[in-house]
């Protein structure tokens, strides 16, 4: 008898959403088993997340393709290409004592000379 036949698993596509108070998203993967040669995998997945904390707010989309190679039951190599592209814009101030707050504690020139300022307002 000669060695047995490898049995051929099927093709798969997973698609997944995500939502929440601060993230919103879309993953997909996909495997095609015995790409171009028997115990070799074409592996591809991407994600489009939208991401809200407090501290910023995130979008960005990464996008993965490579191929998985079995080399026994126990050996298995993996070589993949990966892109990311993602927009960060800060949304808190991580210093509390830059020039707006300071301002904010400086006192009003017009709660010091009240009344006298606002006269001489008018008469110009």
């Amino acid at each position: 008898m000669g060695k047995p036949k490898s049995i051929r698993k099927p093709e798969y596509l997973r698609i997944a959403a995500e939502g929440g108070q601060q993230i919103a998203g879309l993953r997909t993967n996909f495997r095609r088993p015995d790409f171009l040669t028997v115990d070799q995998d074409l592996l591809a997945s991407a994600e489009i997340v939208n991401d809200t904390p407090v501290a910023y707010h995130s979008r960005r989309g990464v996008v993965l393709v490579g191929i998985e190679r079995r080399f026994g039951p126990e050996v298995t190599a993996g070589i993949g290409l990966q892109g990311t592209k993602a927009n960060v814009v800060p949304e808190a101030n991580p210093n509390p004592m830059t020039a707006s707050a300071r301002q904010s504690v400086e006192p009003d020139a017009r709660i010091l000379h009240g009344p006298t300022e606002i006269a001489t307002r008018g008469r110009s």
